[in-house]
């Protein structure tokens, strides 16, 4: 059956939708079927009422492949735009956190010289002319 199908598929690619007598006379002329009797007998009526069950086969399963890919296309966008929003989020907050260390750290760390002369202890002044 597969294999009758797919010669139909070719047949009416080849002469056309609604050519019936001349698939007709391309099944009789095929070799593959030279032992197929029940194909090679079918008339013009019959085979076009199989080709247009192919077609409508066909053409459901066209759409379901491009409601999938509709889908698909559909679910990368929302990934892309949740990620935008999210390195939106991610590339704003740092600015807000290092806005509120700066002020602190500015507070904490004192310049060199100061530093040092906290950390020194008061000399007598005695002691300091030895």
């Amino acid at each position: 059956q597969a294999e009758e199908d797919a010669f139909l598929l070719v047949m009416m690619f080849r002469h056309g939708y609604g050519a019936a007598r001349r698939i007709q006379l391309e099944i009789r002329r095929a070799w593959q079927f030279r032992f197929n009797w029940f194909f090679k007998s079918r008339n013009p009526q019959e085979i076009q009422k199989r080709c247009d069950v192919l077609i409508r086969a066909v053409e459901r399963e066209l759409d379901e492949i491009r409601e999938k890919e509709a889908k698909e296309e559909e679910e990368k966008q929302q990934k892309a735009a949740a990620e935008a929003a999210a390195q939106k989020e991610a590339a704003a907050a740092p600015m807000e956190i290092d806005a509120a260390v700066e002020p602190a750290e500015q507070t904490e760390t004192l310049p060199k010289s100061e530093a040092a002369s906290q950390e020194q202890k008061p000399v007598d002044p005695i002691l300091s002319s030895l």
